[in-house]
């Protein structure tokens, strides 16, 4: 790939100010489109004190912290062709037949990761006064109007949610540590409290249910080829040259690859069997998180919407309600 540099695992820890972080190599090669992710201020001796005495960071000298509250995932700048090209490879190159449903559901989870990942460049989009605003003519026109990639936002949050509330026992039973006492107390319950209000609403949608995947005669092949596929997009991933981008792709791929394998794998019948480690849980978690806000940036575009029905109503007559209209018949399907 391009001048991303390597890739380093992700870890649960806090930084100074008690904000999450992760973990990323950013040696460079070539240059960086975008903003360069801002690592926390840790001097060299603070990271190997951290390493020692929390089992949740795994660093080395290559690595830095990045701090995800610093680094949102929101527009960057990076775009044009070169963007263009990773979405048409991870499209192109990883096609499965969709007379399948294993083809069915492996388009759905990629379009559903590429939706969600545009909802939030619109939901914080640098305007030209450079305040950070929603963009709604962005969102309506590369979202709104097409209900399909809203209904796959949708339909990867119950993916997530399902693979959750499967592994619901072995999250409750996880060794939180990130080195101070208060903080893994909070975390705990608050993991606890996330996988009661699950339980509470049930996961069972029927959107998905992974116990019709790879039940044909070709099953093994099918599981072989939707791993391969999957593992192709995150070395596609690598060619980004958005540091920033490439953190919270990188992210979500993971966090995805997790679900896959509590739900789909041929060895995780037995939920106790299950060996998450520490990277899994901390992606797994942020991406459930990513498309639970997804979901509520579309409401939140929704609302906006409906407000500017009302001014072009005023300035333009009726024309200037239809893209907002083809939005709201878009969003009202989900």
């Amino acid at each position: 790939g391009g001048g991303g540099g390597g890739w380093m695992s992700w870890v649960l820890g806090r930084g100074g100010g008690g904000e999450p972080v992760a973990v990323v190599r950013v040696e460079g090669a070539g240059a960086v489109e975008g903003p360069e992710v801002v690592c926390s201020d840790e001097t060299e001796a603070s990271l190997h004190a951290r390493r020692v005495r929390s089992a949740w960071l795994d660093v080395d000298g290559e690595a830095c912290f990045v701090d995800l509250v610093e680094n949102p995932e929101k527009y960057t700048g990076y775009g044009g062709f070169n963007a263009t090209r990773i979405w048409q490879a991870i499209y192109k190159e990883n096609c499965i037949s969709d007379e399948c449903l294993e083809g069915r559901v492996f388009y759905r989870l990629i379009s559903g990761f590429h939706a969600s990942t545009t909802a939030h460049i619109t939901a914080y989009f640098q305007a030209a006064s450079g305040e950070w605003l929603p963009n709604v003519d962005m969102f309506i026109w590369r979202l709104g109007i097409f209900p399909d990639r809203l209904n796959n936002i949708y339909f990867n949050y119950v993916f997530l949610l399902r693979a959750v509330a499967k592994v619901a026992p072995v999250l409750r039973e996880y060794e939180y540590s990130a080195g101070d006492d208060v903080e893994d107390a909070h975390t705990k319950q608050h993991v606890a409290r996330m996988l009661d209000e699950i339980e509470a609403v049930g996961a069972c949608s029927s959107t998905f249910d992974e116990s019709r995947m790879f039940a044909s005669a070709e099953h093994d092949r099918l599981r072989d080829e939707f791993r391969d596929k999957f593992k192709n997009i995150s070395r596609i991933i690598d060619c980004v040259t958005c540091e920033t981008c490439k953190v919270h792709a990188k992210l979500q791929l993971l966090g995805m690859g997790t679900a896959l394998r509590i739900l789909l794998d041929e060895h995780t019948d037995e939920v106790g069997a299950l060996d998450l480690h520490r990277n899994e849980v901390v992606a797994l978690v942020n991406t459930l998180h990513k498309f639970s806000d997804s979901l509520r940036i579309i409401g939140e575009m929704r609302r906006l919407s409906q407000e500017r029905e009302w001014r072009s109503a005023l300035e333009y007559g009726a024309w200037g309600l239809v893209p907002t209209a083809l939005f709201l018949a878009a969003a009202a399907l989900l």
